[in-house]
């Protein structure tokens, strides 16, 4: 469920990060030739995709994930179910909406959306 976080029962110590550089330079950018910039050893690639405005539907889950983490689960579900009749092929709506139940302790209607 996406409104749920997961726990980790590893014991081990996390590997380090793929994005950390043993680079000395790590102060410097650079700019490599695929566009993307280099700076303190982490590419930030250019996300075409940042500017485009949401959708209502995605406002509207913004909305619920919101009130959800309020613990104002009515009010979430309310959010979720908008966003499903405007976009009812979205799965995480409706995985959104299942977590809401939950916590709401309608456990049927969690079960239905999961």
């Amino acid at each position: 469920m996406a409104a749920v976080a997961s726990m980790n029962h590893n014991k081990h110590k996390p590997s380090p990060s793929p994005n950390k550089s043993n680079n000395n330079n790590n102060n410097q950018s650079s700019k490599p030739q695929n566009g993307s910039t280099q700076t303190n050893g982490t590419q930030q690639q250019n996300n075409q995709n940042d500017n485009k405005p949401k959708s209502a539907a995605m406002q509207l889950k913004d909305k619920g994930n919101t009130e959800f983490q309020n613990h104002n689960y009515k009010k979430a579900i309310e959010f979720y179910s908008k966003a499903i009749d405007l976009e009812p092929t979205n799965h995480t709506f409706y995985s959104n909406r299942s977590a809401a139940y939950k916590s709401f302790g309608k456990y049927d209607e969690a079960l239905d959306d999961a």
